[in-house]
């Protein structure tokens, strides 16, 4: 549940915030943005802000940010310091995927949306083996972070 300060402002998302060493470093002020909403999660559709060096080509990417602060186990109330929960459901081997032939047939070509959609297909395929049955995952979560709202008030930027 995300904190009643971002669902206030018109998002279930805040800015996806990148992470070292579980050290927030932005974009911007990682301990101002979680004082004024809570310890939420960040979502960023790939292409948008905040922008990388070299954005990989996944047609209708998104990537996400989960601040350890939020985590808490349960039902996320959406109070600031429990917004997210976690249920490991299995993984899957980067062998399994890769095969044989290894990693430079599976990762290559990169710049391709066709191929980057078929690795994506593969994961699916992979983990629906892994956690068993024919259903689909569920659909990932609408990422409705919006630059203006967010970035605004003692949050804005210059």
């Amino acid at each position: 549940s995300p904190p009643q300060a971002l669902v206030d402002a018109g998002m279930a998302f805040g800015v996806r915030f990148a992470y070292e060493g579980g050290r927030c470093t932005g974009p911007g002020d990682c301990h101002a943005a979680y004082k004024e909403y809570g310890h939420f999660l960040g979502c960023k559709k790939l292409g948008d802000f905040p922008p990388v060096q070299s954005e990989p080509r996944f047609p209708d990417g998104v990537s996400y940010s989960l601040p350890s602060a939020g985590l808490c186990s349960g039902a996320p109330s959406g109070s600031p310091g429990c917004t997210h929960s976690v249920e490991r459901a299995g993984s899957v081997a980067m062998e399994e995927l890769e095969g044989p032939q290894g990693a430079a047939r599976f990762w290559t070509p990169g710049e391709s949306d066709e191929a980057n959609a078929a690795k994506v297909q593969a994961v699916d395929e992979a983990f629906r083996r892994v956690v068993g049955g024919d259903s689909e995952r569920p659909a990932d979560p609408a990422c409705d972070f919006d630059f203006a709202a967010f970035y605004r008030g003692s949050l804005a930027v210059v």
